[in-house]
C-alpha cells in the first residue's frame, strides 16, 4: 500500500525496465562483436592472406575499424550535446538579459517615486 501510494512500485517497475533494456543492448552489442570476429575470421581464412599477415592481424584490423566507428559516433554524439549546450546557454543569457532589464526598470521606477515621495514631503513642510 506504501510503495502504490508513493508510487513507487511504477517507479521501480519503471527502474527494472531501464536496465533490462541496457542489458539486453550490451548482450546486442557483444553478440554482434562476436558475429563480427567470427565473419572477418572465417573470411580471412578463406582467402589467401599475403605473406607476413595473420589472421590475429586481420582480427585486430577489424577490432580497431569496429572502435573507429564508434568513436566517430561518439564524437557525433558529443557535437549534438555540444549544440544542445550552447542552445540552453543562450536561452539563460537571454533571461538574464531580461532579468537586468527588468530590474533597471525596477530601480528606474523606484528612483521615480522616491524623487515624487521627496517632493511630496518637501512640499508640506514648506
Amino acid at each position: 500500500d506504501f510503495l502504490k501510494q508513493e508510487g513507487l512500485n511504477s517507479r521501480l517497475l519503471l527502474l527494472e525496465s531501464i536496465i533490462k533494456e541496457f542489458e539486453d543492448n550490451e548482450k546486442s552489442e557483444h553478440e554482434k562483436e562476436e558475429e563480427d570476429k567470427i565473419s572477418a575470421m572465417s573470411l580471412a581464412k578463406k582467402s589467401a592472406l599475403p605473406e607476413g599477415i595473420e589472421v590475429e592481424h586481420v582480427l585486430k584490423y577489424h577490432n580497431y575499424r569496429l572502435k573507429i566507428q564508434e568513436r566517430d559516433s561518439l564524437l557525433l554524439d558529443l557535437e549534438n550535446v555540444e549544440v544542445e549546450v550552447e542552445s540552453v546557454r543562450r536561452q539563460i543569457k537571454k533571461g538574464e538579459d531580461s532579468i537586468a532589464y527588468k530590474m533597471n526598470q525596477i530601480m528606474q521606477l523606484d528612483n521615480g517615486i522616491s524623487r515624487s515621495a521627496d517632493l511630496c514631503a518637501f512640499s508640506k513642510s514648506t
